[in-house]
């Protein structure tokens, strides 16, 4: 299966806002599920010769094109709170995703979960370090 996880220690700074900081991790990772099935959700198809749809592939490193869409039907979210930690993630529950985010011996990756990670990281960062100076 493949994932991006996001996690935060709940230290005695955060005794007492343990809901908010639960509902910002859920806030999170809703951010990054829409973000990743925005990203994937891009059709790359072009005319052909005949004037028949042609798919185009994507680009290595590039979020993966659009066929049929399971794969962005496929990717849900997930949050867990555990003893002194909460923890966020994206996932696919569709079997080819780890092919996609991972590569193969043929295939360059089309890594969608840790992109969307790396591209909302900062953002997410920045908003919780102004929710915990609240």
């Amino acid at each position: 299966m493949a994932e991006s996880t996001i996690g935060a220690k709940v230290d005695a700074w955060a005794k007492g806002k343990e809901k908010r900081v639960h509902e910002f991790m859920k806030w999170a990772v809703r951010r990054m599920l829409r973000h990743a099935k925005m990203k994937a959700n891009v059709s790359r198809r072009s005319t052909g010769p005949r004037g028949g749809k042609v798919f185009v592939s994507s680009s290595p490193g590039d979020y993966p094109g659009k066929r049929e869409g399971d794969f962005v039907r496929s990717i849900r979210s997930d949050v867990k709170i555990g003893k002194g930690q909460i923890e966020g993630k994206i996932y696919s529950t569709i079997g080819h995703a780890i092919h996609l985010e991972a590569g193969t011996s043929k295939m360059e990756p089309r890594p969608t979960m840790h992109l969307t990670l790396d591209e909302l990281l900062p953002e997410i960062r920045r908003t919780f370090a102004r929710m915990v100076k609240k």
